[in-house]
């Protein structure tokens, strides 16, 4: 075994048993290469990555090609999901070195950390344009050894990109000319350019979630009652439904299809990507009403509780797509095998998920709704409702009969920000159906994170806990999807304590991640010595960036504290990033939104008298995009938004927007007449 059989990340582990002598990121490994002068090779991927676990297959597992990377390099295995700031760097170098990125990521170093060769998936024979593994160890050790200036050059040069960063920071509280009135629109427009038309989703290749960009969508709309951003965001959310993409027997998602038309899954299931599904259902489902956004949420959720929630507390990263009968076959079936299990209903359930005796994929099948059920029904003279009752019936037979399969391997290493996403999730889900559990569930899994990711003082996190061991240096997204989870617990229950440590951890943030002479907060902590160089954690990729989640958080804590340095440093940050974000807005979303919410204006709202805490509920229940909410049965001056509201013997709700107070509402009808904008969906159906 090398040196990755001390370590717990489940993908170290994987390869804890390679000829290769593998070891972990690590001080004295890479004090090591300097005193030998030897190149470092980092190879980045993660446990549920089909293409890493093909290039250990092919490659690391092979003796004489291990005995090669052993002579001649210092090998170094990262789970990018334990150091995603190691992995945007190289990833970054990656991109930069090869014109594409990707897992399994294989960066070669200078004994001083410098990237001067990269390249993704490499096969163990030449052929369709790419060399072979052992031969680009063979071409970057010649290169090291006899062209060591051209290595070095090469290496400066890359470092040289790595420090170009998009966006220009100006000066804190500055507005960016480019901000123009019609800023929503621009940002509408440029996503729209993306509209897939014929599939729904955005771009002809490959299709990914999207979410940020469909909530962008879902708000839009509720401020213009733009019918195409309506049509475009209904189109896409149902297509996806009934796709391949989710899964039609347990819920959930996948990571993305590889084919245009959301039929054929990438069939890893993540957290991350399964939480903002979620939170974009339940957003879905309070502004537009539809029954199936409801359904698929509970699933949803009912599918993290079930599959990747840890014994203890917590939930776990993901599920593999591989499984011993081959990539996708723990999700397929044959015919034959439905006949099986429903026997005298399996036909209705075939022609209503897709299903045929050759098979729709590979020579299985993928489920995946092709008919509208409504049409099915119809064509069929049975009631709509008694048609969708038995599908559900006949899916929990398929699940429970799918449950006795051979388990997926899971990343059993639960993440600190995927975690406080979902409990922002939960809250979501609290408000869009009233469900107490949920909001129960969001509080557990909050005082979870808090007792093993947290450190002695209260604000240091941990990033990763695995197998009762708490590790590795939380990063921006950490602390910012944290905060978030503060925020949006406090405004739900009224605890004081979780505004409280928001503004702690928040203060400490800006203190221990803002980059040098900059707006912009830094992908890691400051003070981490094994970096070459900071990141800026600026893109939206899988989930929002850190800056861009920070900035919301900036905007409300701005509101709920009254403390000026907070709006200031939104400003800041939304003024270097609007030029960015208006040119691409796809890859910008969470940064849209958060333009949208500046724009358009948070709604600051506070409900003061007995009654508080019952209307608070009557007001929350509605769908505004973006708002502060807040109750109390009593004045109270430590809050600006309670502070010198007295509603005497009556219970009033005080709304403020754009800096302005509006009268004081005596119900939470009168509220809602004023406020809630119920959308018209008759012409978007």
């Amino acid at each position: 075994m090398n040196q990755l059989q001390h370590e717990t990340s489940p993908y170290l582990l994987q390869h804890a048993n390679n000829p290769v002598q593998w070891h972990p990121w690590r001080a004295e490994t890479l004090a090591r290469a300097k005193a030998e002068d030897k190149p470092i090779l980092v190879s980045i991927g993660y446990s549920t990555c089909h293409w890493c676990h093909v290039m250990e297959r092919e490659s690391f597992e092979d003796v004489e090609i291990a005995d090669f990377m052993n002579a001649y390099f210092i090998n170094v295995k990262v789970d990018r999901e334990e150091r995603p700031d190691l992995d945007a760097l190289y990833m970054d170098a990656c991109q930069i070195l090869a014109g594409t990125a990707g897992w399994p990521l294989n960066v070669f170093l200078t004994p001083d950390l410098k990237p001067f060769f990269a390249g993704t998936y490499f096969p163990p024979d030449p052929g369709h344009k790419r060399m072979s593994w052992l031969q680009v160890l063979q071409y970057v050790h010649y290169n090291f050894q006899e062209q060591r200036i051209a290595v070095e050059r090469q290496a400066d040069r890359v470092m040289a990109r790595l420090a170009d960063t998009p966006g220009q920071p100006g000066p804190i509280g500055t507005i960016d000319p480019a901000k123009t009135e019609d800023l929503p629109n621009v940002l509408f427009r440029g996503l729209q350019q993306r509209f897939d038309p014929e599939s729904g989703g955005f771009g002809t290749g490959k299709k990914f979630p999207n979410t940020m960009a469909l909530e962008y969508l879902l708000n839009y709309f509720y401020y213009y009652r733009d019918q195409e951003a309506l049509r475009h965001f209904r189109f896409t959310l149902s297509t996806m439904l009934k796709s391949g993409l989710y899964d039609q027997i347990g819920g959930g998602i996948a990571r993305y299809t590889v084919d245009r038309e959301w039929r054929i899954p990438h069939f890893e299931k993540m957290l991350y990507d399964n939480t903002l599904f979620a939170r974009l259902l339940a957003r879905a489902y309070r502004l537009i009403g539809r029954r199936k956004y409801k359904t698929a949420l509970l699933q949803t959720i009912s599918f993290l509780e079930r599959d990747l929630r840890a014994p203890g507390g917590g939930f776990f990263s993901a599920l593999d797509a591989d499984s011993p009968a081959g990539e996708g076959r723990y999700y397929t079936w044959d015919k034959a095998e439905i006949e099986a299990v429903l026997g005298d209903d399996a036909e209705l359930f075939c022609r209503y998920f897709g299903i045929t005796e050759a098979g729709n994929w590979d020579g299985t099948n993928i489920l995946y709704q092709p008919l509208d059920r409504f049409h099915y029904a119809d064509k069929l003279k049975r009631d709509r409702e008694e048609l969708l009752e038995s599908m559900h019936a006949a899916r929990r037979k398929m699940l429970a009969v799918r449950n006795e399969r051979m388990p997926l391997h899971r990343d059993e290493k639960i993440i600190l920000s995927w975690n406080a996403l979902m409990v922002s999730t939960y809250t979501e889900a609290y408000l869009a159906t009233g469900e107490t559990n949920l909001l129960e569930s969001a509080e557990s899994l909050l005082s979870f994170l808090e007792r093993h990711f947290l450190q002695a003082d209260g604000i240091t996190c941990y990033r990763t806990y695995t197998n009762g061991k708490a590790a590795n240096p939380a990063t921006l997204r950490d602390y910012a999807f944290l905060i978030r989870a503060y925020l949006d617990l406090f405004q739900i229950t009224n605890v004081r304590s979780y505004l409280e440590r928001a503004v702690k951890m928040i203060d400490a943030v800006q203190d221990i991640f803002t980059a040098p002479e900059t707006v912009f907060f830094s992908y890691a902590r400051r003070d981490l010595t094994d970096l070459i160089r900071q990141q800026l954690d600026l893109e939206d990729d899988e989930m929002p960036s850190g800056n861009a989640a920070m900035l919301r958080n900036l905007q409300e804590l701005g509101i709920l504290t009254g403390d000026k340095k907070y709006r200031d440093r939104a400003g800041a940050l939304l003024a270097a990033m609007s030029k960015s974000v208006q040119t691409h807005p796809l890859a910008y979303a969470a940064w849209a939104n958060a333009l949208l919410a500046d724009d358009r204006g948070i709604l600051e709202i506070a409900v003061i008298g007995e009654q508080a805490g019952a209307w608070k509920r009557q007001i929350e229940r509605e769908y505004q995009p973006f708002r502060v909410l807040i109750a109390a049965e009593e004045p109270d001056d430590s809050l600006p938004l309670l502070a010198g509201k007295d509603a005497g013997d009556a219970t009033l709700i005080y709304v403020c927007e754009d800096a302005t107070c509006r009268t004081p509402l005596d119900s939470p009808e009168a509220f809602a007449a004023v406020y809630v904008k119920p959308p018209d969906l008759s012409r978007n159906k």
